[in-house]
């Protein structure tokens, strides 16, 4: 069915009617398909002048939770190897080590605070995100832990920034904050100790905004999308690229 058709037979029928269309799609494997009629239809009723405001703090608020436990893993790890080399007297600069040792403690335990703060954030930001076929394209994306991996476009990106995406180790598909009872996952920042390790020095930025392996998008209302940013709600709300 072109896009064409779609819209035409779309502008036939009401929300009420496309629901159980949706769901027929869904039961039989095809949720792409349905996520498309919603795609569609959001576009139809809203065109190109909605405000995506609302979404482009739920993204950013998902970005913050992966950027923040990857800051949290990050001290962790430190905190073991400075550990380790206390342990193993590996430094004549024991003092040193010992600082550093404590500043690793502080800054993973306010790192672990900062993530309970964005979560609760999310929730607040998903909540406010009124019904309809974007809402549900959301809820439906949001069931699918791995759907960071299953987008190419996500997968580019990270590769493209320096991340674990261009390389064979994996990192991507494990939680980023092992140790926690509350673990996300999601693609590279410059928090990743993998990505640390590989460039050979230390990034340490003081929030998602300043952090060099995140890219920029504003989704003010009135304003032209980039293609980064299309290509951002693609991939983030309605699952299809």
């Amino acid at each position: 069915m072109t896009r064409l058709l779609c819209n035409c037979f779309i502008k036939g029928i009401s929300e009420i009617m496309l629901i159980p269309l949706e769901v027929k799609l869904e039961l039989q494997g095809k949720w792409r398909q349905a996520q498309t009629l919603r795609q569609i239809y959001h576009h139809l009723i809203f065109g190109p002048t909605y405000n995506w405001q609302m979404i482009s703090d739920f993204i950013r608020s998902e970005k913050r939770l992966v950027f923040l436990a990857q800051k949290e893993e990050f001290f962790r790890e430190c905190k073991k190897r400075y550990e380790s080399m206390l342990k193993r007297d590996l430094d004549p600069d024991r003092d040193s080590v010992e600082g550093k040792l404590k500043e690793a403690r502080e800054s993973s335990s306010k790192a672990h605070q900062d993530l309970w703060y964005e979560r609760q954030q999310r929730f607040r930001t998903l909540s406010a995100i009124p019904d309809g076929p974007l809402r549900r394209a959301l809820l439906v994306r949001l069931q699918q832990r791995d759907f960071h991996l299953s987008s190419s476009w996500q997968r580019a990106q990270c590769a493209a920034m320096g991340g674990c995406c261009g390389r064979s180790c994996g990192c991507c598909s494990k939680p980023r904050n092992p140790d926690d009872d509350k673990k996300y996952h999601g693609h590279c920042f410059s928090y990743c100790m993998c990505c640390t390790d590989q460039r050979g020095f230390r990034i340490e930025p003081s929030n998602l905004e300043d952090d060099p392996m995140h890219t920029f998008f504003n989704f003010s209302q009135g304003r032209r999308l980039s293609e980064y940013e299309c290509c951002l709600l693609d991939s983030y709300i309605w699952g299809l690229l």
